[in-house]
């Protein structure tokens, strides 16, 4: 029986998706609408509840109690030209097919059209002390490529959704210099699909058709973080920050369709592993209305070898294997804000995002590159207390070269073989619109 709390978090799921051309690997960069704006530029000294994931520490700043939402419309275009090919599959009882596949063309646009939210909370405790939380989607991708795309034996779709809850607090440790830390506790679920062909004659027991699996998880995974906020002159503003990694176990279930007819239903289950992150934030005030930011943010994604799925069959334990072999990776982000008047407030920026994924292992169901974020944004004080932003943003994505190639027979790396090689190129690219609301009371 499926528990409420378990229903109120597969609604959410639905609302906190993300799409991994956001971003390097499938992290997401989308916290705030503000700094959106700039491509992310000085996301650790901002100075709203939106601040809380890139540098719980920079909370001090807050002289009021403050709420902040905001949410991003991501529309990306992902699309795959390429060869697939393959001499034969391997039969679930471990005998390999003869069969040949050689196919060349290109998919149709396979990112989903998708909102990302982020909802945040001060409490102005004491003047040396703030509590807060914040609530966003740090991590995410959403791909359907479609049941007959070239892609289909590697992936048809590809789909993953955390929701990351942050209780934290920032102390004053002197006037300069503010401590902050929390708590990361994250639910994610993942889904993964693909298919392929049995299209020779000698099957003996094995039903003739294709082969559609689609396996699903989902867990709760603990981390926390910390951060330091400096005010090193009445300009400048200096924030550091830390984030572990995590772990999700995902547990779920598994369906086999042969031939249009369902097969089996299973039990599956694969381990997500989520980076350590450092991030070094800065703004400086040149005068009374211009402003300059920066970010550098340095990913350990090297602890991401690969996903390996286990699934339990009638027949014994099946492994499916995406290797990935990732690199570590860095994000460099600067910006500038205009401040026109006491009402209105405008701002620039430009990132350049490396991509940890190797053009040896990068897998269509993850097709990141390198990239360049162009953003612009504004902000409207409609009151003292109450504020509107509005950013907009494009993504330039580098050619990904895939050059996947089909594993051993046997062993470990059968479900590699079933898949065959898959040769080309992913071209991607991204429009985000963000809106803003804060509130001070």
């Amino acid at each position: 029986m499926i528990s409420k709390t378990s229903k109120v978090l597969v609604a959410m799921a639905a609302v906190f998706a993300g799409s991994s051309a956001m971003a390097s690997g499938y992290g997401v960069k989308l916290q705030s609408g503000y700094t959106a704006g700039m491509a992310n530029a000085g996301s650790g000294v901002s100075d709203d509840a939106l601040a809380i994931y890139a540098n719980p520490a920079a909370m001090i700043q807050a002289t009021t109690h403050q709420i902040a939402g905001h949410f991003t419309g991501v529309f990306g275009n992902t699309k795959f030209r390429g060869s697939n090919s393959t001499t034969g599959v391997v039969a679930p009882n471990g005998v390999l097919i003869p069969g040949v596949i050689n196919e060349t063309g290109s998919t149709r646009n396979a990112s989903k059209k998708v909102a990302v939210p982020s909802f945040g909370v001060i409490a102005n405790a004491h003047d040396r002390l703030k509590v807060g939380v914040m609530v966003h989607a740090p991590f995410g991708l959403k791909f359907n490529y479609g049941n007959n795309s070239i892609t289909r034996a590697h992936s048809t779709r590809a789909e993953m959704t955390t929701i990351n809850i942050l209780p934290s607090f920032a102390v004053k440790i002197i006037d300069s210099l503010a401590f902050g830390a929390g708590l990361q506790m994250q639910y994610s679920k993942v889904e993964l699909a693909r298919k392929y062909s049995l299209t020779n004659a000698n099957l003996g027991a094995i039903p003739t058709g294709s082969t559609y699996t689609n396996i699903g998880g989902n867990d709760w995974s603990m981390g926390w973080t910390a951060g330091l906020y400096a005010t090193l002159s009445k300009a400048w503003k200096l924030g550091f920050s830390y984030k572990s990694k995590m772990i999700a176990n995902l547990d779920g279930n598994g369906e086999t369709v042969i031939g249009g007819n369902p097969a089996s239903v299973f039990k599956a289950e694969a381990k997500v592993r989520y980076p350590h992150i450092f991030t070094l934030s800065s703004s400086y005030d040149i005068n009374c209305a211009w402003t300059v930011l920066a970010d550098v943010i340095y990913t350990r994604w090297d602890a991401v070898k690969d996903i390996s799925i286990r699934s339990h069959l009638s027949t014994g334990q099946s492994t499916d294997v995406v290797p990935l072999n990732w690199k570590n990776s860095w994000f460099f982000a600067a910006g500038v804000n205009y401040r026109l008047n006491d009402s209105l407030s405008f701002r620039f920026g430009y990132a350049y995002d490396m991509a940890p994924s190797r053009d040896a292992t990068r897998v269509a169901s993850i097709p990141d590159s390198n990239k360049h974020w162009l953003a612009t944004g504004a902000t409207y004080n409609v009151s003292k207390d109450a504020s509107l932003t509005i950013s907009y943003g494009h993504e330039f994505f580098e050619k990904g070269k895939i050059n996947l190639q089909p594993g051993a027979q046997t062993g470990a790396n059968a479900s590699t073989f079933n898949k065959g090689a898959l040769v080309g190129k992913v071209r991607n690219s991204v429009d985000l619109v963000s809106v803003q609301f804060n509130y001070k009371f």
